[in-house]
């Protein structure tokens, strides 16, 4: 994931206005290069990531950390939403698949992930799985590359 996020960090830290956060906990972030391109761009924010144990371990001594500057998914969401303040946002950065049969880089990568037995999303299935863990969502935020930002508050 760290490799196939590179270039699309950048892209996903200028979409969204994260100023307006003060604590940006990033959840399944891996090494943490998405959340250390954000907190590049913000100063002021405050960023913790989250992972498995032997991911973090990792993360501890990768570049971006040390340069200076369903069930499961709904469980994740139930406790962020838990863990957040009453004005707290969640936001899941993924592909959002569009409606029609238009070519998509989403819809590729679906169907890749359909053989290993996961899925992408559309943005009904992402209202579905956010109402299922308490939350609304809000709006979809696209940015320049093919992901988007999925944004949800308690419902």
């Amino acid at each position: 994931m760290t490799s196939l996020s590179t270039a699309e960090n950048l892209k996903i830290a200028a979409a969204y206005k994260f100023s307006r956060i003060r604590t940006l906990v990033d959840v399944g972030g891996g090494h943490g290069s998405l959340l250390a391109t954000i907190l590049k761009a913000n100063p002021k924010l405050k960023g913790v990531l989250f992972d498995q144990p032997s991911v973090i371990a990792r993360a501890e001594k990768d570049q971006h950390v040390t340069a200076k500057g369903i069930a499961e998914c709904v469980k994740i969401l139930a406790n962020c939403r838990a863990a957040m303040k009453t004005k707290g946002r969640v936001l899941v950065v993924d592909n959002v698949i569009p409606p029609g049969n238009d070519p998509h880089w989403g819809k590729l990568l679906d169907i890749q992930m359909l053989i290993i037995g996961g899925r992408e999303r559309t943005k009904k299935d992402f209202a579905g799985l956010l109402a299922k863990a308490g939350l609304k969502m809000t709006r979809v935020v696209p940015t320049k590359c093919p992901l988007s930002i999925v944004e949800g508050v308690r419902a």
